[in-house]
């Protein structure tokens, strides 16, 4: 979703999410590839917390943005 828009032309979304995948020594990524997921509010009192409090997964990023 959309958290404000700036000069009513560029929309700011109100969550940023990341999703890490460790790229294995052998090069060859499968479903057992480490995997870290977070999903940040858009705000500036996101900063006043761990980001370990974010960790989510990629299902539930899917599922917010509607990706599924």
């Amino acid at each position: 979703g959309t958290a404000t828009t700036v000069n009513n032309q560029v929309n700011v979304p109100a969550t940023v999410y990341k999703i890490i995948v460790f790229h294995p020594e052998n090069g060859c990524f499968s479903a057992d590839s480490p995997v870290i997921a977070v999903s940040f509010p858009n705000t500036n009192s996101a900063t006043n917390m761990n980001w370990f409090g974010y960790i989510t997964t990629p299902a539930e990023i899917e599922q917010a943005t509607g990706q599924v």
